[in-house]
Protein backbone atom coordinates (compact mmCIF):
# COMPACT_ATOMS: atom_id res chain seq x y z
CA UNK A 1 0.00 0.00 0.00
CA UNK A 2 1.24 3.50 -0.69
CA UNK A 3 2.02 6.01 1.98
CA UNK A 4 -0.28 9.05 1.93
CA UNK A 5 0.84 12.07 3.91
CA UNK A 6 -1.31 14.85 5.40
CA UNK A 7 -1.18 16.86 2.15
CA UNK A 8 -2.49 13.97 0.06
CA UNK A 9 0.87 13.18 -1.53
CA UNK A 10 1.21 9.52 -2.45
CA UNK A 11 4.40 7.48 -2.31
CA UNK A 12 3.79 4.46 -4.53
CA UNK A 13 6.49 2.41 -2.83
CA UNK A 14 9.12 2.64 -5.58
CA UNK A 15 10.57 6.02 -4.58
CA UNK A 16 13.41 6.61 -2.21
CA UNK A 17 12.34 7.34 1.39
CA UNK A 18 11.03 10.86 1.62
CA UNK A 19 10.24 11.18 -2.11
CA UNK A 20 6.61 11.46 -3.13
CA UNK A 21 4.67 11.64 -6.37
CA UNK A 22 1.76 13.97 -6.99
CA UNK A 23 -1.01 12.03 -8.74
CA UNK A 24 -3.16 13.76 -11.36
CA UNK A 25 -6.25 12.72 -9.42
CA UNK A 26 -6.15 12.24 -5.68
CA UNK A 27 -5.95 8.57 -4.76
CA UNK A 28 -6.88 9.33 -1.21
CA UNK A 29 -9.29 11.58 0.54
CA UNK A 30 -9.42 12.89 4.07
CA UNK A 31 -12.20 11.57 6.27
CA UNK A 32 -13.38 14.66 8.18
CA UNK A 33 -15.05 12.57 10.89
CA UNK A 34 -12.36 10.00 11.56
CA UNK A 35 -9.50 12.34 10.66
CA UNK A 36 -7.73 9.66 8.61
CA UNK A 37 -6.70 9.44 4.99
CA UNK A 38 -8.73 6.85 3.07
CA UNK A 39 -7.30 5.20 -0.04
CA UNK A 40 -9.60 5.00 -3.05
CA UNK A 41 -8.58 1.63 -4.55
CA UNK A 42 -9.97 2.30 -8.05
CA UNK A 43 -8.19 5.65 -8.30
CA UNK A 44 -5.03 4.15 -6.83
CA UNK A 45 -4.99 1.47 -9.54
CA UNK A 46 -5.77 4.00 -12.30
CA UNK A 47 -2.98 6.26 -11.04
CA UNK A 48 -0.52 3.35 -10.99
CA UNK A 49 -1.45 2.38 -14.56
CA UNK A 50 -1.13 6.00 -15.73
CA UNK A 51 2.26 6.31 -14.02
CA UNK A 52 3.53 3.15 -15.74
CA UNK A 53 2.15 4.31 -19.09
CA UNK A 54 3.91 7.65 -18.61
CA UNK A 55 7.21 5.91 -17.96
CA UNK A 56 6.75 3.76 -21.06
CA UNK A 57 6.04 6.83 -23.19
CA UNK A 58 9.14 8.50 -21.76
CA UNK A 59 11.21 5.41 -22.57
CA UNK A 60 9.92 5.41 -26.16
CA UNK A 61 10.50 9.15 -26.57
CA UNK A 62 14.02 8.89 -25.13
CA UNK A 63 14.98 6.23 -27.66
CA UNK A 64 13.43 8.22 -30.51
CA UNK A 65 15.36 11.33 -29.40
CA UNK A 66 18.55 9.28 -29.22
CA UNK A 67 17.98 8.48 -32.91
CA UNK A 68 17.38 12.19 -33.68
CA UNK A 69 13.58 12.14 -33.89
CA UNK A 70 11.52 14.71 -31.99
CA UNK A 71 9.45 11.97 -30.35
CA UNK A 72 8.16 8.46 -30.90
CA UNK A 73 5.21 10.05 -32.73
CA UNK A 74 7.49 11.67 -35.30
CA UNK A 75 9.32 8.36 -35.76
CA UNK A 76 6.01 6.59 -36.39
CA UNK A 77 5.11 9.31 -38.88
CA UNK A 78 8.42 8.73 -40.70
CA UNK A 79 7.57 5.02 -40.81
CA UNK A 80 4.51 5.85 -42.90
CA UNK A 81 6.63 7.37 -45.68
CA UNK A 82 7.25 5.32 -48.84
CA UNK A 83 10.08 2.80 -48.52
CA UNK A 84 13.39 4.41 -49.31
CA UNK A 85 12.38 7.89 -48.18
CA UNK A 86 14.55 9.75 -45.69
CA UNK A 87 14.42 8.09 -42.24
CA UNK A 88 11.57 5.73 -43.22
CA UNK A 89 13.58 2.65 -42.23
CA UNK A 90 14.57 4.10 -38.84
CA UNK A 91 10.97 5.14 -38.22
CA UNK A 92 9.68 1.69 -39.15
CA UNK A 93 12.07 0.03 -36.69
CA UNK A 94 10.98 2.38 -33.90
CA UNK A 95 7.32 1.87 -34.80
CA UNK A 96 7.70 -1.91 -34.52
CA UNK A 97 9.57 -1.56 -31.23
CA UNK A 98 6.85 0.78 -29.89
CA UNK A 99 4.05 -1.60 -30.89
CA UNK A 100 5.78 -4.58 -29.27
CA UNK A 101 6.49 -2.52 -26.16
CA UNK A 102 2.80 -1.64 -25.74
CA UNK A 103 1.81 -5.24 -26.50
CA UNK A 104 4.10 -6.53 -23.74
CA UNK A 105 3.00 -3.87 -21.26
CA UNK A 106 -0.64 -4.85 -21.89
CA UNK A 107 0.25 -8.49 -21.24
CA UNK A 108 1.96 -7.56 -17.96
CA UNK A 109 -1.05 -5.48 -16.90
CA UNK A 110 -3.53 -8.23 -17.83
CA UNK A 111 -1.55 -10.81 -15.83
CA UNK A 112 -1.52 -8.50 -12.80
CA UNK A 113 -5.24 -7.71 -13.03
CA UNK A 114 -6.04 -11.43 -13.39
CA UNK A 115 -4.05 -12.18 -10.21
CA UNK A 116 -1.45 -14.21 -12.10
CA UNK A 117 1.42 -12.08 -10.81
CA UNK A 118 2.19 -9.61 -8.07
CA UNK A 119 2.05 -5.89 -8.78
CA UNK A 120 5.25 -5.22 -10.73
CA UNK A 121 7.64 -2.38 -10.04
CA UNK A 122 8.83 -0.15 -12.87
CA UNK A 123 12.18 -1.97 -12.89
CA UNK A 124 10.42 -5.31 -13.31
CA UNK A 125 8.22 -3.97 -16.11
CA UNK A 126 11.14 -2.35 -17.91
CA UNK A 127 13.20 -5.54 -17.70
CA UNK A 128 10.42 -7.42 -19.53
CA UNK A 129 9.89 -4.86 -22.27
CA UNK A 130 11.56 -5.49 -25.63
CA UNK A 131 14.91 -3.89 -26.30
CA UNK A 132 15.71 -1.82 -29.36
CA UNK A 133 16.35 -2.80 -32.10
CA UNK A 134 13.82 -5.56 -32.73
CA UNK A 135 15.19 -8.35 -34.90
Amino acid sequence: MPFVNSEGQVNWGDQQPGEVEYPHRPSAYHDPIGGEWILNEARYLADKINAMDGRIVQRLNDKAAELKFDSIASAILAASLPIGEFRQDDGAKLHLWSARTWQKSKQILDEFLAGQRAEPTWNEVESELPVYPID
